[in-house]
């Protein structure tokens, strides 16, 4: 996360005063395993912004992951997503990406660097490349018998239409072993843009994840 952070000093922050906006992010997440070294990964989101108060974001993604090592993991996914879906105006993309993941031999906490390529398809916009480098530090809370852990992630958005780091998420959050196969995730994230003229976001995210074996 030092190092991160570290980077995010280095970006030009081109404004002084930004707007600012509280969504809502819910998410279910189910992976089912395939075989001993893949998965399949179905996910839907939906988004409300506005101060909570408009439906901002439908969602869907469809993958696979695939465990190469211990350590490491590549998932190729494509993702719909739908802007406005209760307006008569609205906005379409299709993402494909490719998300790596490499758990860090750290020992004090569970560190685990991921980046995310992906191509967007944009009905209304020009068509663009993404990178998405994140890091996650997550420890566990308690003794074992509560399932619960904190853990605390960065990520940092890179725009080739843009040519620039456009945008930093900085994630704080609670994770509940509700069983084998269930948990949940609760989470408040700190959204910055780094263009002139963009809004921030004040995000309460709440994720449920099943994996089925």
């Amino acid at each position: 996360m030092t190092a991160a952070l570290a980077l995010l000093s280095l970006l030009p922050l081109a404004r002084t005063v930004a707007a600012t906006d509280t969504q809502l992010w819910t998410e279910a997440r189910v992976k089912a395993k395939l075989s001993k070294r893949f998965d399949l990964l179905v996910e839907n989101e939906l988004r409300f912004g506005d101060d909570i108060s408009h439906h901002d974001r439908l969602s869907w993604m469809a993958g696979v992951v695939w465990h190469p090592t211990k350590r490491l993991t590549l998932s190729p996914r494509w993702e719909y997503i739908t802007d406005d879906p209760v307006d008569d105006v609205r906005s379409y993309e299709n993402r494909f990406m490719l998300v790596t993941s490499l758990q860090l031999p750290v020992k004090i906490v569970e560190a685990t660097l991921t980046t995310r390529i992906e191509y967007r398809l944009r009905h209304d916009q020009s068509d663009g490349w993404r990178f998405r480098p994140r890091l996650k530090l997550e420890h566990e809370v308690g003794p074992s018998s509560w399932g619960l852990s904190a853990y605390t992630l960065d990520e940092l958005f890179y725009d080739t239409r843009d040519a620039a780091w456009t945008r930093n998420r900085l994630y704080a959050g609670l994770e509940k072993k509700l069983g084998k196969d269930l948990s949940l995730d609760f989470y408040y994230c700190r959204q910055h843009d780094l263009r002139a003229g963009g809004t921030d976001l004040n995000i309460i995210g709440i994720s449920m994840r099943l994996d089925i074996d």
